[in-house]
């Protein structure tokens, strides 16, 4: 469980900032 929780929490702003750069470019 706390793995899943980990993953979450470091692919979300993973995720935001891919959304990011590509509204960037």
């Amino acid at each position: 469980m706390i793995k899943y929780f980990i993953a979450w929490l470091l692919g979300v702003p993973a995720f935001l900032l891919i959304i990011i750069y590509f509204f960037m470019h």
